[in-house]
């Protein structure tokens, strides 16, 4: 079991099963990065902040940890031939990208606000379903 924390960064990688008469259908709910913000009560959950691919537009949902894995990755430095993992580096406080290891770019090339703060201050909030 992996340990989250509030702005590390993370892969989701999630499937919602829809049941039609006795058949079960897989389909990919989304796929990609995302930025942990905080805990939902049972603690097996998290509420997540990533940018939604046909809207270009940041969303926030929340995931079972089951959902969620550690965003390991190789540096995107060109010249650099780091492993990136958010379970032990760390995760940049601006940008949100995970920091290299070997070379300490959380970025292309250069560090910029991603538009959002994450803050560690605990927060209530009340979720309403559609």
């Amino acid at each position: 079991m992996t340990n989250f924390h509030t702005g590390q960064a993370v892969a989701l990688n999630t499937k919602t099963v829809i049941l039609t008469g006795q058949k079960k259908y897989s389909v990919k709910k989304y796929a990609g990065p995302g930025t942990l913000l905080y805990p939902v009560e049972d603690k097996q959950r998290w509420s997540v902040i990533f940018k939604d691919k046909s809207s270009n537009e940041y969303v926030i949902e929340t995931f079972h940890t089951s959902e969620l894995k550690p965003y390991k990755n190789k540096c995107w430095g060109h010249d650099c031939e780091g492993q990136v993992d958010s379970s032990v580096n760390t995760t940049c406080n601006v940008c949100y990208w995970v920091k290299c290891p070997k070379c300490g770019r959380c970025k292309k090339s250069l560090c910029e606000s991603s538009g959002f703060t994450v803050k560690t201050v605990p927060i209530k909030i009340r979720v309403i379903p559609k």
